[in-house]
């Protein structure tokens, strides 16, 4: 909500709930689903039934069209309800979205598929992978953009969380725009780094990217910036990774030694151009922003990446660090629209 001026007054959030329309308790399917269900380790089967059974109905076009149309309904609902609560006299207001796991996936193809992404804009990055012409083949035209429920709500910047769209993306062969400019004004791809359901997306949009870590949410408790001990896992890695190809590549003790360091100092002049070149073309369709951003773990979590995997993709909505980017980032797309 912003005033006269423009400044941002209030953040509020107000949750989407799409899960009941697949696993409504006492639904046919529902009840199948549980009977079909192995009684042995209930708690896994009960996560699994809720995550990847999701995945799979979202695929068939049945549900896809329903769990789509539901969404939209809830939002415009949730939109009309909220406007008529602030009365005639409303302040201005603006709407983003923050969307977890598949929910990123749900609301990507929504937003992709709104009807003026066909008439009179500007297309955003592509893709640079070349894809199996049999995945290509089995997307039909009228589904890449226009086909499913329009939501019609300007969004502000979309936070895609614990977000499998690249996976996505790369399965269905899209070589569509990744970020077409009507989407959103900036989007922000955030993960944990042992998060095994997210994925990068700005090696979609640039294959130089690959090489490129992603930019650290700020440590916002510890005053900004990043944590000494992700810093230093982050050298032990480079050199972890260079002994790894003395093991399985040519090049030698001599190579072992001198990529870290040329990737630690920066010594590849040309390289690090191109990496540069790549990286401002990122910011260039996403409002001067990077896409990809990796949460910083703590001193304890990072011990074990095995451990903290089992319940990193559930952890992004209780991060002080998370609930503090979001903050930064919608103030500053406030400010930067009305500039």
């Amino acid at each position: 909500m912003v005033n006269e001026e423009g400044a941002a007054t209030r953040i509020e959030f107000l949750p989407v709930e799409w899960h009941s329309v697949i696993h409504t308790q006492g639904d046919a399917v529902q009840r199948q689903l549980e009977a079909i269900t192995l009684p042995s380790v209930p708690m896994l089967r009960t996560m699994t039934n809720d995550c990847i059974s999701d995945v799979l109905f979202y695929q068939g076009s049945e549900y896809q069209f329903r769990i789509r149309e539901a969404v939209v309904q809830n939002i415009n609902k949730t939109v009309r309800s909220y406007l008529a609560s602030l009365g005639p006299s409303n302040p201005p207001v603006r709407i983003s979205f923050i969307c977890h796991s598949l929910g990123s996936v749900i609301i990507y193809d929504i937003l992709q598929r709104q009807k003026d992404a066909t008439v009179g804009r500007v297309p955003g990055m592509r893709c640079e992978y070349s894809y199996h012409p049999f995945a290509k083949s089995q997307i039909p035209p009228k589904e890449r953009l226009d086909f499913g429920p329009q939501c019609p709500v300007a969004v502000a910047c979309l936070f895609l969380v614990g977000s499998p769209v690249a996976l996505f993306l790369t399965c269905r062969g899209s070589c569509a725009d990744i970020i077409p400019e009507h989407i959103c004004a900036r989007m922000f791809n955030v993960f944990n780094p042992t998060d095994p359901v997210a994925y990068r997306l700005e090696p979609l949009l640039s294959l130089r990217m690959k090489d490129a870590p992603p930019e650290h949410v700020p440590d916002y408790s510890g005053g900004g910036g990043v944590k000494a001990h992700v810093q230093l896992k982050g050298v032990i890695k480079a050199f972890a990774d260079s002994a790894y190809d003395v093991a399985t590549k040519d090049g030698g003790i001599k190579k072992a030694f001198i990529a870290p360091m040329k990737s630690l100092l920066r010594l590849d002049a040309d390289e690090v151009a191109s990496l540069q070149t790549a990286t401002e073309s990122i910011k260039a369709i996403n409002g001067g922003e990077r896409i990809d951003w990796e949460l910083q773990e703590g001193l304890i979590e990072s011990a074990n990446d095995y451990v903290t995997a089992v319940v990193s993709h559930n952890r992004y909505f209780n991060n002080a660090d998370f609930a503090a980017f979001v903050k930064a980032k919608l103030l500053m797309t406030f400010s930067s629209s009305t500039a």
